[in-house]
């Protein structure tokens, strides 16, 4: 599951407002979930969050300047964030401390954090699996969501993978205009550059004709080869 889909059929969530490097526990808070759709989840004021870069648990804010907020599906997750980060810092800011501890409390440390790397890294052999794209025949469409919770990777290192394949000759980008009322999608076209100005849901969305097209309406997906 992509941090995303957590925050489906959630009418709140919880807002951490951040003014630094150590977060506060008192910069939470809850807000009402105005939508969530493939890319955003929307709070009120129309402010909206979307996977990081990174994979997280957290939603960042869209912004262009300033600390960006982040969203969290559950209070608990806002509270370790918090915990996580504060507990960072102590250790930085803690060199005196670590100078006085013993070389066998640090090597107990050491083999702690050792044994937690070892442990996500297995975990991550899995996006070497192939097996997903074995499951492809000609004229699939392949989404990068999908190829997201499989591998459970970012979006961004999911939409790389497929960007891969159509490196390697095994996928073709395609384009669907989806409508904004019905979210069905249109036919495919190959080209950016052949969707049109404007259009009409081909779905029978009577709310949806001759419309302007606009960047958020356009999808990209991948073709198997």
């Amino acid at each position: 599951m992509s941090t995303l889909d957590k925050f489906k059929n959630h009418k709140t969530a919880y807002l951490l407002k951040i003014t630094g490097y150590v977060p506060e526990y008192k910069n939470i808070s809850e807000v009402d979930i105005v939508s969530v759709d493939r890319k955003y989840v929307t709070v009120a004021n129309v402010v909206k969050f979307a996977e990081p870069e990174h994979e997280e648990n957290y939603l960042k804010e869209q912004t262009n300047c300033g600390w960006s907020r982040y969203l969290f599906a559950e209070r608990q997750d806002a509270l370790d964030y918090i915990e996580k980060r504060r507990t960072i810092a102590w250790l930085v800011k803690s060199e005196s401390l670590l100078n006085d501890i013993s070389l066998e409390s640090l090597r107990r440390v050491k083999n702690i954090i050792e044994n937690d790397l070892k442990a996500e890294k297995k975990d991550d052999m899995n996006t070497e699996n192939q097996d997903l794209w074995d499951m492809y025949r000609r004229g699939d469409i392949v989404f990068p969501s999908v190829v997201q919770r499989y591998f459970r990777v970012t979006r961004q290192a999911a939409i790389e993978m497929c960007e891969k394949q159509v490196h390697d000759g095994k996928c073709v980008a395609v384009y669907f205009i989806k409508c904004p009322k019905c979210q069905k999608l249109s036919r495919r076209y190959y080209s950016r550059e052949d969707i049109p100005d404007h259009c009409t849901c081909e779905n029978g969305c009577e709310e949806c004709e001759d419309i302007p097209v606009s960047d958020d309406m356009i999808v990209k997906y991948y073709e198997w080869q």
